[in-house]
């Protein structure tokens, strides 16, 4: 792997799942309940890491010059973000989303050597979510042991840690200078892995589905 596309895939692959691991912390802490005050604190403290994390890493690639796939968000995420701090209370800062809705209008500059700063950028990416990855095995412990409620399923903690850990294996092999998915088995593998995750995003929202819902049931189902 060259200097440039150990770059170019690092941001990509940091900036689609930083926000990933951002939003799978307000899904947490906004189902838990108002007495874990300690778990809501400590939740909000993650989110506002990695959100901090994703903006420098917005901003690394606009004045480094580098062209990335900006794939993570939608054309209903601010909204859908705005809503979800009307309706739960939890402050959610939506400047990088608005930088990533006009990420193609931003000028770059000519591309500089970013290799050092991208290697300490992946390293802080890697403790990150080293620490949400440690904070969702507590809440799926306390979970368990009825020392705690969440309005989401024990799976869905799983499921999202199953989804950092994911990360940390791509950052470990960028590293490295190993391309993420570089044989025939590992890209199997990851549309394996990525069908069980898509699969499980259809059980969960059947799950949550009202059972007069019976189209969008069977629209899961399906």
């Amino acid at each position: 792997m060259t200097n440039d596309e150990f770059i170019k895939q690092s941001l990509d692959y940091n900036l689609f799942y930083l926000r990933i691991m951002a939003e799978h912390v307000v899904m947490l802490v906004t189902s838990l309940s108002p007495v874990n005050e300690d778990l809501i604190a400590e939740g909000k403290y993650i989110y506002k890491c990695f959100n901090e994390h994703l903006k420098k890493g917005l901003d690394l690639a606009v004045s480094g010059g580098v062209e990335i796939h900006n794939d993570a968000v939608t054309k209903y995420t601010l909204e859908a973000e705005q809503k979800t701090q009307a309706l739960t209370g939890f402050q959610i800062d939506t400047t990088n989303t608005v930088t990533e809705m006009n990420f193609a209008n931003y000028v770059r500059t000519s591309p500089t050597n970013l290799e050092a700063t991208i290697k300490e950028f992946n390293e802080r990416s890697i403790a990150l979510t080293n620490v949400a990855i440690t904070y969702k095995s507590k809440l799926l412990d306390f979970f368990t042991t009825c020392k705690t409620y969440l309005h989401v399923y024990p799976l869905m903690i799983d499921h999202v840690r199953r989804e950092a850990y994911t990360f940390i294996n791509i950052l470990t092999k960028l590293q490295n200078y190993d391309n993420p998915i570089d044989t025939v088995e590992e890209a199997l593998s990851k549309e394996l892995f990525w069908n069980d995750i898509m699969g499980e995003h259809a059980v969960f929202i059947r799950g949550m589905l009202d059972p007069t819902e019976k189209l969008l049931f069977n629209i899961a189902n399906e």
